[in-house]
């Protein structure tokens, strides 16, 4: 069988298609001055387990690399190469899953091209016939119906979109948030490091806040991590307390928890495990 990505007019109107989606993070690999950290990932949405908004910008980037190699980023970032389709493949599922996921419950027969036309952006339902082409429409199905549907497990079985790896191995080194305490309305930092020892093929870091009982849902923020080589890499964010409708951000004590996972974090399907996690809190006083 013909491996999909030895295609490169096909693999270079995909990439096209997903800066038209603008479903990936934005990347920024230059940095300030020659020996300022490079910031690798930018993030300005939230995401909350009741679906709602909370004010969390959150950047990652890499204090140093070691030296590897099979491990360059130029490699890595080629057209077609390892990985390259894996942050638009992730981002459209998790945009699209449910309605797919909803046609397909309620009996759908078809191709790709009817199913993938209930989605109601254009450039989702390109994407959608590409990736379904790929697998096949009994594959596709199969996948999107599967218990506990997983958008990088998903992109993963497609043809190897975004690459597995059972040898990942990561910790997390350090996880502060400055202040400790504050009121209703202090911004608190959050900092944390993490060392990658052998290369993650598709993986997440995520800050997870939970509230003190009672005081609104869980919310957190994801990092994307594909083919990420060996090396220290920093995170570093700031979270608005200022009540609102989504959180009242109550006196009390926060947890904050950072996750390194292989694969999605708590994820139950093959590929998928905690390469390390830590905790710490910040309170909010009366």
């Amino acid at each position: 069988k013909k491996n999909f990505f030895d295609n490169q007019k096909m693999i270079a109107l995909i990439v096209f298609i997903g800066v038209l989606l603008n479903l990936t993070l934005a990347l920024q690999v230059s940095p300030v001055h020659d020996n300022a950290p490079k910031v690798v990932e930018k993030i300005n949405k939230i995401i909350d387990v009741s679906g709602t908004e909370i004010e969390l910008d959150v950047e990652v980037f890499e204090i140093s690399t070691f030296k590897a190699s099979e491990q360059k980023a130029a490699e890595m970032s080629a057209v077609g190469a390892a990985g390259s389709f894996c942050p638009t493949c992730v981002a459209f599922f998790d945009d699209a899953i449910d309605i797919l996921l909803n046609q397909i419950l309620n009996g759908f027969k078809g191709d790709c091209a009817q199913l993938c036309g209930y989605l109601p952006q254009r450039t989702e339902a390109e994407v959608c016939e590409l990736l379904c082409l790929v697998a096949g429409i009994e594959t596709f199905i199969d996948l999107i119906k599967v218990a506990d549907p997983d958008p990088i497990w998903i992109c993963g079985e497609i043809d190897g979109i975004c690459p597995f790896s059972d040898t990942a191995k990561g910790n997390i080194t350090e996880l502060a948030v400055v202040p400790a305490k504050g009121p209703q309305g202090t911004k608190f930092g959050v900092t944390a490091v993490f060392q990658i020892l052998s290369t993650v093929g598709t993986g997440q870091f995520e800050l997870y806040f939970k509230p003190p009982l009672g005081d609104g849902q869980p919310f957190g923020s994801v990092v994307l991590l594909v083919e990420k080589p060996p090396g220290i890499y920093g995170v570093r964010g700031t979270l608005s307390t200022q009540p609102n409708m989504n959180e009242p951000f109550n006196p009390g004590s926060f947890q904050v928890i950072g996750w390194l996972c292989e694969g999605t974090c708590g994820g139950k399907h093959a590929h998928e495990y905690t390469l390390s996690e830590r905790a710490t809190h910040f309170i909010i006083t009366p």
